[in-house]
C-alpha cells in the first residue's frame, strides 16, 4: 500500500486510534482530553469530523434502495 514506506500507514493508524480514544470519551460523557488529538497533530473537532466522514447518509447513499423508490 505504501510502496515500502511505512510512515503513511503508521500516521493513519495513529489518527484512527486517537479518534477512537477521543470518541470513546465523548460517548461516555467524560471530559475531552486535547492531548489525544494534539498527539497526532489534530484538534478535537478534527477527530470528530474524521469520525463522521465514513458515516453513510440515509437519503444520499447510492447503494440503498428505499421503499419509496420502488
Amino acid at each position: 500500500m505504501t510502496a515500502g514506506g511505512t510512515a503513511p500507514m503508521e500516521a493513519a493508524l495513529g489518527r484512527l486510534a486517537a479518534m477512537r480514544a477521543h470518541m470513546r470519551r465523548v460517548h461516555l460523557g467524560e471530559e475531552r482530553d486535547p492531548s489525544i488529538a494534539h498527539g497526532v497533530g489534530m484538534t478535537g473537532s478534527g477527530l470528530e469530523a474524521l469520525y463522521r466522514l465514513p458515516a453513510p447518509g440515509h437519503a444520499v447513499c447510492p447503494y440503498v434502495v428505499h421503499r419509496s423508490q420502488g
